[in-house]
């Protein structure tokens, strides 16, 4: 008997769950049968509620165990302990300490402290502070006890004047506060030598100052001339740039006058250089006498000098340069039993307000100096051109 496909399907299927059915039941057959409990519930107890501490039945409450443990004890120190340390302490400090009383008496100081004030440690004990120390210093710390009394209220630092040994004195920073011990009360001092501080200030300032004077003495050597005082020529170049620039902006008047010594190779080679220096010093020293407050005289360099004259046209300029010359030609300079004179001769440039450079005047003066040289010496010339202009 041939089956249909959908038969052949259906015929497998339940085939299928036949033997499924059947393996489950030799599983179940096979497992061992546990008997069934009852559920069990667990009693939560009541509770109980908080004792009132005020009331006197109230049970004590029993603390952790680890609060009933007692900390260790610390073994007590020897009864002398303290007496050790504050001996080492005043022995053995590198600062200088004193203990001093409300009267001003040194109770005790450290042994360091002898040799700053020179006396040795018994000698101090019981000694006033006042012999130590300054009066106003020894007020101070009387005046320290009567506002703070009992209680300190931080310490307090100043400079104390302390005398030494034979009158030397020594100055010291004190670091001072109260304190109570033994129902009494003491200023304790902590005290710090400030002497060789101060002596290295005090070498410092003088340094400074030594300092100071070389810078003027620089400053003096950059300006003026070693031999005769007065103003060099690198100096004098500064200034008639500043007093060119100024009649310049304000179209004012400017002369400048070149001065030097007639004949003065022969006073060396007669009279010597000294004497050649000496007659040097005497003309600078007659032309700063000579001209007015406002004029500039300088060494231009050898036996030549120069004249700067703001605010003068060459008339006036012409005549501070006569005048000069005459007073110069009136001073005697003695040399030895010998009574010398010497003369000088002058050139003198003007800007006539014109604006020349600096070189150009100088240029113009230079050449009446030597109109005035080969004119025959000892007189005045002023230079004629009034026609140069800054370009």
């Amino acid at each position: 008997m041939m089956l249909s496909r959908e038969e052949r399907s259906t015929s497998v299927a339940s085939m299928a769950a036949k033997q499924k059915a059947t393996r489950k039941a030799k599983r179940q057959a096979t497992r061992p049968i546990r008997p069934k409990v009852a559920p069990t519930t667990r009693k939560v107890p009541a509770r109980r509620p908080a004792p009132d501490p005020k009331s006197a039945s109230a049970p004590a409450v029993t603390p952790h165990l680890s609060r009933l443990r007692k900390p260790p004890e610390k073994p007590a120190p020897p009864p002398d302990i303290h007496a050790r340390i504050y001996e080492s302490l005043f022995r053995n400090s590198p600062d200088l300490l004193l203990l001093i009383e409300p009267n001003g008496t040194l109770a005790d100081l450290s042994d360091i402290a002898q040799h700053v004030f020179g006396k040795p440690r018994k000698e101090l004990i019981g000694k006033n502070i006042s012999e130590l120390a300054a009066p106003k210093d020894a007020t101070a710390l009387l005046k320290l006890f009567r506002k703070h009394g009992p209680v300190s209220k931080g310490a307090k630092e100043f400079i104390w004047n302390f005398k030494r040994g034979r009158g030397n004195a020594k100055q010291l920073r004190v670091r001072e506060s109260i304190v109570a011990t033994g129902g009494k009360l003491f200023a304790l001092a902590v005290l710090r030598d400030m002497t060789p501080q101060l002596e290295n200030s005090e070498k410092l300032v003088r340094k400074n100052a030594q300092l100071q004077q070389l810078n003027q003495l620089l400053v003096s050597l950059a300006k003026h001339d070693q031999l005769t005082g007065i103003f060099n020529r690198r100096h004098f170049e500064e200034i008639l740039d500043n007093e060119l620039a100024r009649a310049i902006r304000y179209r004012g008047d400017l002369s400048v006058g070149m001065v030097d010594i007639d004949d003065f190779k022969k006073i060396n080679d007669t009279y010597g250089h000294p004497t050649g220096d000496r007659v040097l010093k005497t003309i600078a020293q007659a032309m700063q006498q000579g001209v007015r407050r406002t004029d500039i005289v300088a060494r231009y360099g050898g036996e030549e000098f120069v004249m700067v004259l703001p605010h003068t046209p060459a008339e006036g300029a012409f005549e501070v340069a006569e005048k000069l010359r005459r007073k110069i030609e009136e001073t005697e300079i003695r040399i030895g039993q010998t009574l010398l004179r010497v003369t000088i001769s002058i050139g003198i440039a003007s800007n006539i307000g014109k604006a020349p450079q600096r070189e150009k005047l100088m240029a113009n003066a230079d050449a009446a100096l030597y109109d005035a040289k080969h004119a025959g010496k000892n007189r005045t010339l002023v230079h004629q051109s009034i026609s140069d202009t800054a370009d």
